[in-house]
């Protein structure tokens, strides 16, 4: 479920009936700016996704999106596990634009991608992606 479903008319903790275990946050963006009134209370504000979880759940963090520090801050103070994605140099699943022979790294190993015809995809050392 989204953030901002969850967020919705809600003025407290959006996880004080539930527990999950995990909470993905894929971005943020001006368009529920006006509801906030700044991009940084927004992030404020959907973090709160991160309220009621017990330490030692997942966090999973989109890295390049604006005021990520505000969910990682709040992650780390609630003893999160934090798992990043993104094109920024620090994402733990890094994924930069890919062209035809593109590359990704994914805890700390480089594998490259092989587009074919737009089609069909080709991971070289796949069998050892899922190994690790």
């Amino acid at each position: 479920m989204a953030a901002h479903s969850l967020i919705k008319g809600i003025g407290g903790s959006i996880t004080r009936d539930i527990t999950p275990n995990v909470a993905v946050v894929t971005s943020i963006a001006p368009a529920h700016v006006l509801k906030y009134g700044s991009l940084k209370d927004l992030a404020k504000g959907k973090s709160k996704i991160l309220d009621g979880m017990s330490p030692g759940s997942y966090a999973v963090l989109n890295r390049d999106m604006p005021y990520y520090e505000i969910f990682e801050q709040k992650a780390n103070a609630l003893k999160l596990n934090i798992f990043t994605f993104g094109t920024h140099p620090e994402s733990f699943v890094r994924m930069p634009v890919l062209v035809n022979g593109g590359e990704f790294s994914f805890i700390g190993k480089t594998y490259k991608m092989t587009i074919f015809k737009q089609r069909f995809v080709s991971i070289d050392n796949f069998d050892n992606l899922s190994a690790d």
